[in-house]
């Protein structure tokens, strides 16, 4: 199954704020507590969107990946995920809730995403513009559905035509 994902971070290599991800009319879509300190692109482009899509809010990383998890569970159809995205920093910061340590001590397991067979794709979706209007710019659950539209675009081809 597909699932696309964004995220928005305070800056590049900053902490992560938020997290969505989509697939097949489903969403998922996450807010962390703030950084002390916020990039100033970040305080103007990010954070007034950030509550647009209703997001559950998570204190910590580790309840965020538990709640992932528990997402992904409800979408397994026994094919695999494929998880895709156009930076390759949203896969860095979601691999990285489910690191030794970070969600070990919520779950006591050590990575529960071994059950999946699960493979990323990074792709070069361009200009994501058509696919989203100016408001919802730099929302991360916006930014993953219009992955997902740009990507069904993409699979018709020419014409419209599926590929």
């Amino acid at each position: 199954m597909k699932v696309y994902l964004d995220t928005e971070f305070n800056s590049v290599g900053g902490e992560l704020i938020s997290l969505a991800l989509v697939a097949r009319g489903r969403y998922f879509y996450a807010v962390l507590p703030l950084p002390e300190v916020v990039d100033p692109w970040v305080a103007e482009h990010v954070l007034p969107k950030l509550i647009v899509a209703n997001p559950g809010l998570f204190e910590t990383k580790a309840h965020l990946a538990l709640a992932i998890k528990q997402w992904l569970d409800q979408l397994d159809d026994g094919y695999g995920i494929e998880l895709i995205a156009d930076c390759a920093d949203d896969f860095a910061h979601f691999f990285s809730l489910f690191r030794f340590g970070t969600y070990q001590h919520v779950t006591g397991a050590r990575n529960d995403l071994c059950p999946y067979s699960m493979h990323t794709s990074l792709v070069d979706s361009g200009d994501l513009d058509e696919h989203r209007d100016a408001f919802h710019a730099h929302n991360a659950y916006y930014d993953a559905l219009a992955l997902m539209r740009w990507d069904a675009k993409r699979k018709r081809g020419p014409g419209g035509l599926s590929s």
